[in-house]
């Protein structure tokens, strides 16, 4: 891999001013490393010691963000499916700046290494409940379109076709190392009818506004058809119910509901 030079120096110069605050190891991630990086790109560093919330800074002519995490919080992050879907590309591809203990390199192997199949049945059961919680925002905007209340169904409507990608990239145990690059990925693998829905939740055409929120609607309902087998009882009544007011009955499966 090819870094500019300047951005590398900005590392290896950050990285040595961190040792004070205690980093142990410095990696850099992020688009300067795949090559996409455009003037207003950020510099992604992650700096493994201790937790804190990550912060932006301007050094020169480059926006920084700064992830201060610990090893441990970094290693439990392969077995939490809402992150590893991102979380392992950007490992596999980071560089490793300063290890002097080779913590980094050892999360970059563990990433090289990595399957779905490790976190399998946790994937299954975290898919299931997030689209079961996500009808809330289905009775969210089918109520707000009701009573007029535009604003809270642009909301709701964006929730819905913001959130409903990640979902769906879990359950097709899909990667991409950029988040940038999640809803292409996720359209590539669902397909023509899912990518108009999204486009058209997302407000990305001439449609109507009570258009795009029914595409929203859609788009939840083509998810829970396409992971319906996932659900335990409790759940399925509920996607059942936010699917009929949403315009999308589904059949119920004996097979489904009887878990």
């Amino acid at each position: 891999m090819t870094v500019d030079p300047e951005v590398l120096r900005l590392a290896q110069q950050m990285a040595k001013e961190m040792v004070a605050n205690g980093a142990m190891a410095t990696v850099l991630t992020g688009s300067h490393l795949r090559g996409e990086a455009h003037a207003e790109s950020d510099v992604d560093l992650i700096f493994i010691g201790r937790d804190e919330e990550g912060r932006l800074e301007r050094r020169g002519n480059h926006l920084v963000s700064v992830h201060w995490r610990s090893a441990e919080d970094l290693t439990s992050d392969f077995d939490n499916p809402a992150v590893a879907g991102g979380l392992v590309p950007a490992w596999r591809h980071a560089l490793v700046i300063d290890d002097p203990d080779g913590i980094a390199s050892q999360l970059k192997r563990k990433a090289e290494s990595w399957t779905w199949d490790s976190i399998s049945r946790k994937c299954d059961a975290w898919v299931a409940e997030q689209i079961s919680t996500l009808a809330e925002e289905v009775h969210r905007l089918v109520g707000s379109l009701r009573v007029g209340n535009v604003l809270m169904a642009a909301v709701v409507r964006s929730v819905l076709a913001t959130r409903l990608a990640t979902v769906i990239a879990v359950h097709l145990r899909l990667f991409y190392d950029t988040e940038n690059r999640l809803w292409d990925t996720v359209d590539r693998e669902m397909g023509d009818h899912w990518t108009a829905l999204q486009a058209k939740a997302l407000g990305i055409g001439n449609e109507s506004f009570r258009v795009t929120c029914k595409a929203s609607l859609e788009l939840y309902a083509v998810a829970v058809i396409r992971t319906k087998h996932l659900f335990n009882k409790s759940q399925y009544q509920v996607v059942e119910h936010a699917c009929a007011i949403a315009g999308h009955p589904i059949q119920s499966s004996s097979s489904t509901v009887d878990r």
